[in-house]
């Protein structure tokens, strides 16, 4: 699989039977469209498009949206290519244990760190990464200055 890294919150994943994109800004082909937070900005017509909590199956990709507490935000976990990826967008406190047990083992975890109402901050980001133990983490949103 690969991992396309497209600014903001945006990533793209090819797998070797899906593509998947997280919150793209304008419609790509893709077969399958994951937003963090509902967009009405633009319309996704080559793509299925999920944008609330649940548990979906599309395209042979198992998804599972958890919704972030008091947030208009959703956390995805989806496996392509028996990789599991959890995408954490929206959340700025550590995360509860029935969150934890929906997202369950994660191989690649994409986490918004900043300091931002919607980010992370450093301490809050290490003690998610103890608590789900990904084998490899990819920071996005990270201000650099700070």
């Amino acid at each position: 699989m690969k991992i396309k890294y497209n600014g903001g919150s945006q990533f793209i994943f090819n797998g070797k039977k899906v593509s998947l994109a997280l919150n793209p800004s304008n419609d790509l082909k893709t077969d399958i469209v994951l937003l963090s937070k509902e967009s009405k900005d633009v319309v996704f017509a080559n793509s299925k498009v999920c944008d609330w909590p649940g548990e979906y199956e599309i395209s042979s990709v198992p998804i599972i949206g958890v919704p972030v507490l008091g947030k208009d935000f959703v956390i995805y976990r989806f496996t392509i290519d028996d990789i599991s990826i959890c995408f954490l967008k929206g959340v700025s406190e550590i995360l509860n244990d029935d969150v934890l047990e929906k997202i369950g083992d994660i191989d690649v975890l994409l986490i918004s760190i900043g300091n931002g109402p919607d980010t992370l901050d450093a301490k809050k980001a290490h003690d998610i990464f103890e608590d789900i133990d990904p084998r490899i983490v990819i920071p996005f949103e990270y201000d650099l200055e700070n």
